[in-house]
């Protein structure tokens, strides 16, 4: 991959989000939460209230980049891995995203 492509870190929300969101909604709820520019090398990963939809926030080059999947026939989704953490953005790494929604 890219280095270009590889985000500095990766933040996954805690809190379940209403996947009709779309660009600006999801970078709206970026700078209300975490008081930051979305628009940096970070990777904003948002999970739905069913589990079974991600959508990855990320600014590249010129513009930002809104990746979305949809997990078939998997009882368990990624929701997983967050529902860990007390704060509402936690750390993960890149590969461990990916690899939670496979």
């Amino acid at each position: 991959m890219s280095a270009r492509w590889l985000p500095e870190r990766v933040l996954v929300y805690r809190h379940p989000v209403d996947m009709r969101k779309q660009i600006d909604g999801l970078s709206e709820l970026v700078a209300a939460e975490l008081d930051q520019d979305p628009s940096d090398r970070t990777a904003y990963v948002f999970v739905s209230r069913c589990s079974r939809r991600v959508k990855v926030l990320i600014w590249h080059l010129n513009g930002y980049w809104l990746l979305y999947k949809r997990v078939e026939n998997q009882r368990t989704g990624p929701i997983g891995l967050v529902k860990t953490r007390p704060s509402s953005w936690i750390r993960s790494s890149w590969t461990t995203c990916l690899m939670a929604t496979i």
